[in-house]
């Protein structure tokens, strides 16, 4: 249990270990054992950014208070709300500011974020987000986020109180160096899938007929899956898995798939509903009433 000066933090259980750098309350780096004692690094490191805004390039950031690209007709990175058209980075902006350490043990880490004036440019709303990492075991890495609508009475008008919208998502690069590419199967329990238009946002999904998909599928490089049908997104090479579960299962709806193009990984990450919410007024969104309070687990388990 240590930190570095440069704000990076170590979490250990045994031999495993991960890292979070508290300048962006990233998880950049973790180390977990097989069921056969194996230790391997499950993420990429992300890459030094030298210009913001940007989205991280590994780890496996945390996507608050929306998730995917927000746009409208001839204004990308848009929303509109009450008539007001606001800013909104790539998968928000919570990876843009620096976090509060609130407590720090050996293998667990509690994190803050709060709103502020920057934040305020892109959501006009008083939030809070905690996030605890946690090594349960040597094979397992828990993520606790609370979202709270802090309430002001500023957000309102007289006509009605304005609640908060969230829609967050778990966006993990999982470095595939030490998986056979050949023989990896991804499991995406789906009733649709949906191509991916050119801004970011989901085609009409057509269904679907199994739930294993080879990694080496073209589909998988940049593709969107809706009605999961239960908790537990995996994959597996007959040598070892990492599932990804999350909670609460109801409020998470939607998986992506993307390969960047210029690492050895794969992102496999739980969304609550289709991109771009905000502007098509979807299903999933969860609105905060003042005061209210979400609260999410994330769990990444080896075997």
């Amino acid at each position: 249990m240590h930190a570095n000066l440069h704000g990076m933090f170590t979490i250990e259980n045994g031999s495993a270990r991960a890292c979070i750098d508290l300048k962006s309350g990233l998880l950049c780096t973790l180390k977990l054992r097989t069921t056969t004692g194996k230790l391997s690094s499950i993420l990429l490191p992300p890459k030094a950014e030298t210009e913001l805004p940007t989205w991280p390039t590994g780890g496996a950031p945390l996507c608050f208070p929306f998730s995917g690209r927000s746009y409208q007709k001839n204004a990308p990175n848009t929303y509109t709300l009450r008539d007001k058209t606001y800013s909104m980075p790539l998968h928000g902006f919570c990876h843009l500011f620096p976090w509060h350490l609130k407590n720090h043990q050996k293998d667990k880490i509690t994190l803050c974020l709060n709103a502020n004036d920057d934040t305020l440019r892109f959501y006009p709303f008083n939030f809070g987000l905690e996030v605890t990492y946690q090594l349960v075991t040597q094979n397992s890495l828990c993520i606790s986020a609370c979202i709270s609508h802090i309430h002001s009475s500023q957000e309102d008008t007289p006509e009605e109180p304005l609640n908060m919208p969230v829609y967050t998502a778990f966006h993990p690069f999982f470095f595939m160096e030490e998986f056979d590419h050949a023989k990896t199967q991804i499991y995406i329990p789906a009733q649709y899938s949906h191509a991916v238009n050119g801004d970011g946002g989901a085609e009409p999904g057509q269904l679907v007929l199994e739930d294993a998909f080879s990694y080496e599928s073209p589909q998988l490089e940049s593709a969107i899956y809706s009605g999961l049908l239960n908790n537990n997104l995996k994959f597996s090479d007959g040598k070892r898995s990492v599932t990804v579960k999350f909670f609460p299962a109801s409020a998470f709806t939607t998986a992506v798939t993307f390969k960047p193009k210029s690492a050895d990984a794969f992102c496999l990450e739980p969304w609550m509903t289709l991109p771009n919410a905000i502007n098509n007024h979807q299903e999933g969104i969860t609105f905060l009433r003042k005061n209210g309070r979400l609260e999410q687990t994330f769990e990444i388990i080896l075997s």
